[in-house]
This record gives structure tokens, C-alpha cells and sequence, in this order.
């Protein structure tokens, strides 16, 4: 099959469940700025995906939306010709080479394209895996250099970016906190209710397998004190993991719903825990977002740098660092901790922040 034709067919294939009759409508109108949305998406992995919501029903609400690859009828209503600008999403896609020729090809068309509320993969984090060749830095110097707006995830990616000369990046936090949030969920008086998630797509921090054992140790542990355990998966490699623990934890107090891609559902199914131990980066964006206690098994450093970003790295824990008994006292300690307020107010302020740069980025596109 030719490449070009191969490529249109999976981005045809890729992006199908993700539109909607609504954004059909939308670019008939032929009245809405058009932004190309760069990230990666259409994998079926929640965090992605809740990244994507935000950004085309919250904070670019009033513009058409369209993944950079969308090869569909919906792509072709909203030719490229009227793409207004692109948009570097969420995601740690900075350095990484796949995500820089959207932008490349912006600029040779004369379109602007802006960055926002992505990461920074860590080149001196990648050295020590094969993944490395896949950065390209210099060139992207050299793209970031003629952007319109860089917003970025947190400190340490601003930081990173700073000292390689491109100053007018700032830190607005993860995008996925501006996803609309579910009404206050009622959570039960009966028994505390413990969200865990373990999965990963990239290499994880530590020993093989000691991630895992501590989080076994530690379901062991709440549910012989009367715990309920929810398993929160955001891709089939969490569910399969969790299938794992089930197998070792035959307790019904030990629940491991079916895989369900649905960003709301994971949303809520977070909010109604009274904490949460989370692998994934976006479980730990999301409890936050909803305001829920939570601690992260940072696995890489872009777990760090979300949770510097709300100021609460105390949060994390390091995998290559991780315990049984480390896991069981923190999560002691997190019992103890009135955080909710502090979570709630902390991503309300990045919130804010997202929402007025989305309008004025809005503003500046319409003149």
C-alpha cells in the first residue's frame, strides 16, 4: 500500500470515535477559528484523551478542534486550508521527534502554531534508555524559537526550557485540569474507599516488579482494616495489571471494573474515592483536579513536574525509592492530611490561569 494512502487510513481509522455530529456542524458553519490539534490521541488511553476534552469543550470551546491527522470528512469540511493556527497539546512531546513535524509544517505554510500546558521529555531522564534517539533538541530550539505563545506543564519543564534560551515559556499546569468536573460525588459511610492504579507505557523507575509488590502490600493492608479497594485503569496495560492484583488479592473488597475508555467515567469513578494511589501521571492530575487526596508513584519526571507545579511534590514517590512500608505509612499520612482545600484551591488558581490564556491566545488568532 502506498504510505501516504497507509497513513491517511489510520489517522481515517484512529480519530472515527472521537468525533462527534456536533464538530460535523461546527465546521459547516464555517464561522469558528480552526485549530489542529498536535498529541497523541486516538489510542484509547484516558489521560490523552482527557487532555483532548479540555481543550475542545472547556478551555477552546469556541473553536473547531481537529486532530492534526483527522484524514475524514470532517478534515476535509474543515480543509487545512482553514486551519487558523496549531496547537501543541498536552503530553510530555517536547523533544520528541514524531511531534515536531506538525509544527515544521506550519511554519513552512505560514501558519502560527502555539504550545500549550505540554511537557518536557527530559533528555538527561531518556540518556539511560533506547527512546533516547528519538529527540531531536536542536531542532526543536530552533521551532520553539518562532512560536506564538509556549505555555508549558510545570517547572521543571519551564526551568529546562529557560536554559536553552527560549525565555518567554511560562508554567500553566496540566491542561487536563480544566476538563469540566463532575458534580460532587456522595461517597459511602461504610468503609473508605481506595483508588489504585498501576500502568505505564514508558519504563518505570526502580527494580522490575517492586512497584507492583509494594501495591500489593499495601491493598493487603487497607483491606485486613476494613478498606474497599477500586482499581482505576486508564488503558488495557493498567487493566491488565490489575487482573494481576485480583489474582493475588481473592477479596471482594478488592473491585476490578471492566476497561472503560470513557474519560467521565473515570472522572467520577476517581471523585468518589476518599483517596487515591496513582502510577498513571493523569490518575494524579485528575485527583487533584477533583480535589481528592492522592499520592503519586512517580515513575519518571514528568509525575515531579505536575506536582511542583500545584506545590505539593511531597506527594510523590519515587519508584526507585519505593516500599512496602514506605507506601503503607504514607498513605497513613495522607489519611491524617486535610489536603482537599489546599488541592482545590492550587488547581483553581492554574485553572484560571489556562482559561484567561486560552482567551487571550483566542483574541490575538481573531486580529
Amino acid at each position: 500500500m502506498n504510505p501516504q494512502l497507509k497513513r491517511r487510513l489510520k489517522g481515517y481509522v484512529r480519530y472515527a470515535y472521537l468525533r462527534r455530529p456536533r464538530d460535523y456542524r461546527q465546521a459547516l458553519e464555517r464561522q469558528r477559528l480552526q485549530l489542529r490539534y498536535v498529541g497523541w490521541l486516538g489510542h484509547r488511553n484516558i489521560g490523552d484523551e482527557v487532555l483532548f476534552e479540555a481543550f475542545r469543550d472547556t478551555l477552546f470551546d469556541d473553536c473547531l478542534l481537529v486532530p492534526y491527522e483527522d484524514f475524514s470528512l470532517l478534515s476535509a469540511v474543515a480543509s487545512a486550508r482553514r486551519t487558523t493556527a496549531v496547537v501543541l497539546g498536552g503530553g510530555t512531546l517536547i523533544n520528541e521527534r514524531l511531534h515536531l513535524d506538525p509544527l515544521d509544517e506550519a511554519h513552512r505554510e505560514g501558519r502560527p502554531f502555539f504550545v500549550f500546558g505540554t511537557g518536557v521529555s527530559d533528555p538527561g531522564y531518556w540518556a539511560q534508555y533506547p527512546k533516547a534517539r528519538w529527540l531531536d533538541i536542536e531542532s526543536w530550539k530552533r521551532r520553539l524559537a518562532t512560536a506564538r505563545y509556549i505555555g508549558v506543564r510545570g517547572p521543571r519543564s519551564c526551568e529546562w526550557l529557560h536554559a536553552q534560551g527560549i525565555t518567554q515559556a511560562e508554567v500553566i499546569g496540566d491542561p487536563a485540569l480544566s476538563i469540566a468536573l463532575p458534580e460532587p460525588v456522595p461517597r459511602s459511610a461504610d468503609a473508605p474507599l481506595l483508588g489504585i492504579n498501576l500502568g505505564a507505557h514508558d519504563p518505570v523507575m526502580g527494580a522490575p516488579g517492586s512497584d507492583f509488590a509494594a501495591v500489593l502490600a499495601l491493598i493487603r493492608h487497607v483491606v485486613a482494616r476494613g478498606w474497599r479497594v477500586r482499581f482505576l485503569a486508564m488503558h488495557p496495560i493498567d487493566q491488565r495489571l490489575g487482573r494481576r492484583l485480583k489474582q493475588e488479592i481473592a477479596d471482594p473488597a478488592f473491585e476490578l471494573p471492566a476497561f472503560d475508555p470513557d474519560c467521565r467515567a473515570l472522572l467520577r469513578a476517581i471523585a468518589s474515592c476518599d483517596c487515591v494511589v496513582g502510577q498513571r501521571l493523569h490518575v494524579t492530575v485528575l485527583a487533584c483536579a477533583v480535589a481528592v487526596p492522592n499520592l503519586s508513584l512517580s515513575y519518571q519526571p514528568k509525575c515531579l513536574d505536575f506536582l511542583e507545579s500545584i506545590g505539593r511534590e511531597d506527594l510523590a514517590l519515587k519508584t526507585d525509592q519505593l516500599t512496602p512500608p514506605l507506601l503503607i505509612e504514607r498513605l497513613e499520612w495522607l489519611q491524617g492530611a486535610d489536603l482537599s482545600p489546599q488541592l482545590r484551591s492550587r488547581c483553581d488558581a492554574l485553572r484560571t490561569l489556562q482559561r484567561q490564556r486560552a482567551r487571550q491566545m483566542v483574541e490575538a488568532l481573531r486580529t
